[in-house]
């Protein structure tokens, strides 16, 4: 018997930050991880598994898109009190 693989990955990510003032701050960040696996087996004939023989290939095609657009609101109080405030569209 003898089986074969070959995978093909890309793994990848951008972040863009935009201060839409000194209190508002903007972050999208994307993100993506696709593969494609191209797998083949060959048995081989009087194999116990295939005794006639057998050749198979099959393909696996994987694709995740992730993105994440957040909005922090920043205010200081005081010189020693602060709040940080987030919304997140996942």
């Amino acid at each position: 018997m003898r089986d074969q693989t070959r995978v093909q990955r890309l793994i990848g990510a951008l972040e863009l930050t935009y201060d839409a003032t000194n209190w508002l701050n903007i972050i999208n960040r994307t993100g993506v991880d696709t593969y494609t696996d191209r797998r083949s087996t060959v048995y081989p004939i009087g194999a116990g598994q295939s005794p006639t023989g057998q050749i198979g290939q099959s393909t696996i095609q994987e694709t995740q898109i992730n993105n994440d657009l957040i909005a922090r609101a920043t205010h200081d109080f005081s010189e020693n009190l602060g709040a940080l405030y987030w919304w997140g569209l996942i």
